[in-house]
């Protein structure tokens, strides 16, 4: 019987829904990720608020705001505090849909919107 409750709870476990918490790790890991790989559309479609999406390519030159965003010196310092705040943990608000990473280690605050269950960047 012990044997079978274990195997039970590891697969509740596994199949359990992420904290919020988890879920900003995650979603933080992979847009290191892509930053790394030079994946700037990528990043800018699907890790900003679609409000700031909308407002990018309503531009006149979507693909100028990619290539400038993936050379400006800005690009660097928010990588690097991106990779520092994986060992933070961030402050939530009380719904647990705002998150931001603060501290002196961080060039400036990092905040994260929890939108439609997704996180997206918010500065």
């Amino acid at each position: 019987m012990y044997p079978l409750t274990l195997l039970a709870l590891m697969t509740l476990t596994a199949c359990s829904t992420p904290t919020p918490e988890e879920a900003l790790q995650h979603r933080l890991n992979t847009f290191i990720g892509l930053m790394e790989a030079g994946e700037y559309e990528t990043v800018l479609v699907n890790y900003y608020t679609p409000d700031m999406v909308e407002e990018l390519k309503s531009a006149r030159n979507f693909k100028k705001i990619v290539k400038y965003y993936g050379e400006a010196p800005q690009k660097e310092i928010l990588l690097r505090d991106l990779k520092r705040a994986k060992d933070f943990r961030p402050q939530f608000n009380i719904a647990k849909t705002k998150a931001m990473f603060v501290g002196n280690d961080f060039e400036s605050k990092i905040k994260w919107q929890r939108i439609n269950g997704n996180w997206y960047l918010e500065n």
